[in-house]
Order: structure tokens, then C-alpha cells, then sequence
């Protein structure tokens, strides 16, 4: 994350949200939990 923070990766896209695996509701919202089995029921 320290490279994030330097600016190394200003030419990248920033269209991205790091979201914990923890946070089921989160994953959920964006579609991800269901569709990688991400959830602990999963």
C-alpha cells in the first residue's frame, strides 16, 4: 500500500475499492461474495 500512497500508480485507473473479505455485506453489494463463494457459509 505504501506504493499507492507514494503516487507510483497515478497512470493507473483509480476506479477500484479494496474491501475486506470480513465484510460480507460489502461483498454482497458489489457482486462478488455469491459469484467467488467469498461468504463464510459459502
Amino acid at each position: 500500500m505504501d506504493e499507492v500512497r507514494s503516487g507510483e500508480f497515478n497512470w493507473k485507473s483509480d476506479d477500484f475499492e479494496l474491501v475486506r473479505l470480513e465484510d460480507e455485506l460489502r461483498l454482497q453489494q458489489l457482486g462478488l461474495a455469491d459469484e467467488n463463494d467469498l461468504t463464510a457459509g459459502g
